[in-house]
């Protein structure tokens, strides 16, 4: 792949016996261009955007502004500033 890529699971999925394990794995396997990040959102089972959407939110912003995507809010920047 050609663009940064996060790939999130939540801790408790229960559909992999370790799924940081499985996140690392994913990622390895991505090799993705620029970059590819992992992020494990605590607490959260096989869809850890429909149960804790606004950490997965903020994970993807804080990784977009870090891969330097184009619109992604700079880091330190306010929402909304």
């Amino acid at each position: 792949m050609r663009t940064p890529t996060l790939v999130v699971m939540g801790s408790g999925d229960p559909d992999f016996p370790d799924p940081s394990a499985e996140a690392a794995r994913t990622a390895r396997a991505l090799r993705a261009v620029p970059r590819v990040g992992v992020e494990t959102i605590e607490g959260a089972g096989h869809y850890p955007h429909a149960e804790q959407p606004d950490r997965v939110a903020a994970a993807i912003v804080a990784f977009l502004a870090s891969a330097g995507a184009p619109g992604a809010p700079r880091e330190g920047a306010r929402h909304g500033a």
